[in-house]
């Protein structure tokens, strides 16, 4: 589905995503972890559907979800290695 994004920081090494076409917040952690390092932990919240869609949203979304969070973080890695 199609997702229009704000992003703000409401404070330093927090940015959060904010889906204009659904309730969809992803919230982007940063704190430092040792030398020259960074530690990067991804949440994100949304009210799901109701009724029988709503089921299969719940059930298939998060894991979804974790496998892109995964990749955008492993890249992230090696990015920044």
């Amino acid at each position: 589905r199609d997702c229009l994004f704000s992003v703000t920081e409401p404070t330093p090494g927090r940015l959060v995503e904010t889906d204009a076409n659904s309730s969809m917040v992803i919230t982007w952690t940063v704190t430092p972890a040792g030398e020259g390092k960074a530690k990067v932990v991804i949440e994100t919240t949304w009210t799901g559907a109701g009724g029988i869609g709503g089921f299969f949203e719940r059930t298939f979304a998060p894991k979804g979800l974790n496998r892109i969070h995964d990749e955008v973080l492993g890249r992230l890695a090696t990015a920044v290695a």
